[in-house]
């Protein structure tokens, strides 16, 4: 089975002496996992967030493929110097490759991260990483409804003041939601 689509890099792990297991998540055929060959100093763009030209090739349709990768745009090395924007690749990308079942396509989660890497370049990046995380909990089930999605209801009610709170921390808005709902949890039941 062999097929070509765009894709950003969640995640990757060392596999034998020169070859990693990246998982890449793409627009028509979701998460997918792969063998990449190739060690880390012949490929620096080959990191969390990196959008790519991604081949993907497998003998069999449930097997581990082969990826064939061309970067397209590395957000993680253009924002070297911006640990808030690298914090927030590394967060987005690690609840994309948590949550989202494998080779289960979700465009609309797909158009919310490229959208939020697309925009690490302005002032509206926070927005877009909030957007990705509200698209990924509508596509996993988790939001609304449930006692989670009437926790988020409960805390989207005093946005304002979470805004500022975000912003006195320091912290993304999603991460000081995280913090706030783990500080009100007893409260919200």
């Amino acid at each position: 089975m062999r097929w070509r689509d765009e894709g950003i890099i969640l995640s990757l792990r060392p596999q034998g002496e020169s070859g990693v297991v990246l998982s890449v998540l793409t627009d028509g055929y979701g998460r997918h996992l792969g063998f990449h060959r190739g060690s880390g100093a012949k490929a620096p763009w080959r990191q969390p967030g990196t959008r790519v030209i991604a081949g993907w090739n497998s003998r069999s349709e449930g097997g581990l493929g082969y990826w064939a990768l061309e970067p397209a745009e590395a957000p993680a090395l253009r924002h070297f110097g911006a640990p808030p924007k690298l914090l927030a690749i590394s967060a987005a990308t690690a609840l994309l490759d948590g949550l989202l079942p494998e080779r289960m396509p979700v465009p609309e989660v797909y158009e919310a991260a490229l959208l939020f890497i697309d925009g690490l370049g302005g002032n509206e990046w926070l927005e877009h990483y909030g957007r990705l995380e509200e698209c990924l909990l509508r596509e996993t089930g988790l939001h609304p409804g449930g006692d989670f999605g009437e926790g988020l209801d409960r805390l989207n009610r005093i946005g304002p003041a979470l805004t500022e709170a975000a912003k006195s921390l320091g912290k993304p808005l999603p991460v000081a939601r995280t913090l706030l709902i783990s500080a009100l949890q007893p409260r919200l039941r």
